[in-house]
């Protein structure tokens, strides 16, 4: 058993190496800043939505003081008309209103949250896109400089058909001496 795992493990691992020369280094790593500019691209859109939650919650908790001051002049009134019912029907409204201003202001203290956190990772992740862009361009810039001096190398070998019969003629004489 410990030997059919031992040339699996082998295997495996042969198949890895093959993947890993197949694939060109610069392709995947261009690949990879594409998928890192849209990542960042997303959420920056998600960003700009969940700002604008916060917006609209900020807002409406504007709207909701507005509301509450409004209230405690009616209330006035009511007490000074002595009229008791109308009281209580407004102090329910006070009441609801100031549940409903708590939940929206706890909903805005939790998108606040996840805003900053989502700030802090498309900060990093710009980062971390830069410091991609840079390693691409130099493994190009190296990529290119190997196959030029590769090229040029190549192009300073010339033999001519002559050189070859003369290679020929004394690789024959050798072996026919031997």
């Amino acid at each position: 058993m410990a030997l059919i795992t031992r040339i699996t493990r082998l295997f495996k691992a042969d198949m890895h190496a093959i993947i890993d020369t197949i694939e060109e280094p610069a392709s995947l790593l261009k690949q990879s800043i594409r998928e890192m500019e849209d990542l960042i691209i997303e959420d920056n859109k998600n960003l700009l939505r969940l700002s604008g939650q916060c917006q609209w919650l900020s807002d409406d908790l504007i709207e909701l003081d507005r509301l509450s001051k409004q209230d405690e002049e009616k209330l006035d009134l009511c007490f000074d008309d002595n009229n008791d019912s109308l009281a209580r029907s407004i102090i329910k409204q006070q009441l609801e209103r100031a549940q409903y201003k708590k939940n929206q202001s706890d909903k805005l203290t939790e998108l606040e949250r996840v805003v900053s956190e989502l700030e802090t990772r498309i900060s990093d992740n710009k980062m971390l896109l830069e410091s991609m862009k840079q390693k691409a361009e130099l493994l190009i810039q190296d990529t290119s400089n190997i196959s030029q001096s590769t090229k040029s190398s190549s192009l300073d070998i010339n033999i001519s058909q002559d050189d070859i019969e003369v290679a020929f003629i004394r690789e024959k004489k050798k072996r026919s001496s031997s």
